[in-house]
């Protein structure tokens, strides 16, 4: 059995593309501690973990 890299190229793309567009966004949270609230913050997840 040959492997035709025309073929295999056209199918890794596809592969590729359809991942990148089914792929949900992150979700960025960016918060600085300061010397103000440096004891007062606590970062959870969103299943309560430290």
């Amino acid at each position: 059995m040959r492997i035709i890299p025309e073929y295999f190229f056209i199918a890794f793309c596809i592969g590729i593309l359809y991942t990148y567009l089914t792929h949900p966004k992150p979700k960025v949270i960016v918060k600085y501690p300061t010397p103000d609230n440096v004891g007062q913050v606590l970062y959870k997840d969103d299943a309560g973990v430290c």
